[in-house]
């Protein structure tokens, strides 16, 4: 692993054959910061990650642009077409969003219960950073990241996930 300064991203090399090496997934210092987070959870949060960004570009129309990611999950059914379960596929992401985004915003005993849903939407669907979301809502540093875990966590219960 190899962490360029400049840029703030850590690179993964990957050794090819002797002598030869290659760049393996790079990604900013902020997201290995996230994903570790996620990790320290009981619940499957990277898990809730996922449908939660499919169900966000759904939602938003962004779906047709990034098909190529969403259909690895669409199993088959038995007895319907491929057309058919890849609907119920993308009904399913929708509802499963937006039952999860109705909980966080309906959180009366929650005190960030107007911003929780949003401040994790930037980090989720918009690909922002934990400390400009933490900026940007005039935060305590790490309360994004905080924020995300919890939403996420949020998302796993509404799934009887663990």
């Amino acid at each position: 692993m190899r962490i360029d300064d400049d840029q703030d991203t850590v690179a993964d090399v990957v050794k090819i054959s002797e002598g030869r090496t290659k760049q393996g997934v790079t990604r900013r210092k902020q997201d290995r910061r996230l994903f570790d987070a996620m990790e320290r959870s009981a619940l499957p949060c990277e898990r809730a990650f996922e449908r939660i960004a499919k169900g966000y570009l759904v939602i938003t129309g962004q779906v047709r642009v990034k098909v190529a990611r969403l259909g690895v999950d669409v199993d088959l059914i038995a007895g319907k077409g491929d057309e058919e379960s890849y609907q119920e596929h993308i009904s399913g992401l929708k509802r499963d969003y937006l039952e999860w985004a109705d909980r966080v915003m309906g959180a009366v005993d929650h005190p960030d219960r107007f911003i929780r849903h949003a401040a994790a939407i930037e980090i989720i669907g918009e690909g922002r950073s934990a400390s400009y979301v933490d900026e940007t809502r005039r935060k305590r540093k790490g309360w994004a990241i905080n924020n995300l875990v919890e939403v996420l966590e949020e998302f796993c219960r509404l799934k009887r996930w663990g």
